[in-house]
């Protein structure tokens, strides 16, 4: 019981630390970024290649497969880079990518849009795997748990806001202009990450 006590007041102890405080609000920020573009992709993309590229809904589902199916490669491909360059370098990379390749696919042709969707699966599983390991470095062994859990929720929370905002953007003027806005807002990540100091991880 007294180490349970004991665990409960140094838990407490952390969570006073203005520093822990500080990096749960980047990580929660960084978390609502770092994937937007893919949240943002993933509940339209059928019905975006539908309007746009003319296609019918199998062809439509099989972009929605392919953009899953390439996750498993992303993942331990950007994890083997991260193993070699750093997990922030790796990160900046990251978000660079999938702001780049979701602002070309609102210009592309279908056959491009099959390369951008792939690369986009790729960066998105690759961003979520790396980013839940340069949190376990991090130096707050009390809390780790709490630092993923908190950078893993906003990454769905986005999820759920930022659909109907990209929903009323196409029904008042296109996806691609929606689209254009969310590889914007991707790259408002880079900032919240390079404001969380190298000391911290």
């Amino acid at each position: 019981m007294d180490k349970k006590n004991e665990r409960i007041s140094n838990l407490r102890s952390v969570f006073k630390n203005q520093k822990v405080v500080k990096l749960i609000i980047l990580l929660f920020t960084f978390g609502l970024l770092h994937v937007i573009s893919y949240r943002a992709l993933m509940p339209f993309l059928t019905t975006y290649a539908i309007v746009k590229h003319a296609l019918n809904l199998e062809s439509a589902a099989q972009l929605l497969s392919l953009l899953q199916i390439m996750g498993i490669i992303g993942s331990p491909l950007f994890g083997r880079l991260s193993d070699g360059i750093g997990r922030k370098p790796t990160l900046y990379i990251i978000l660079m990518s999938q702001a780049l390749v979701m602002y070309l696919i609102t210009y592309s042709s279908i056959g491009i849009l099959v390369i951008l969707l792939g690369v986009m699966g790729l960066i998105a599983f690759g961003c979520l795997a790396v980013t839940d390991t340069w949190i376990t470095e991090m130096n707050f062994p009390q809390i780790m748990g709490t630092l993923v859990g908190v950078a893993v929720s906003a990454s769905f929370f986005i999820g759920a806001i930022i659909t109907p905002i990209v929903g009323f953007l196409a029904d008042k003027i296109d996806f691609d202009y929606a689209f254009r806005i969310i590889a914007i807002l991707t790259l408002a990540g880079i900032p919240i990450l390079k404001i969380i100091s190298d000391k911290d991880s």
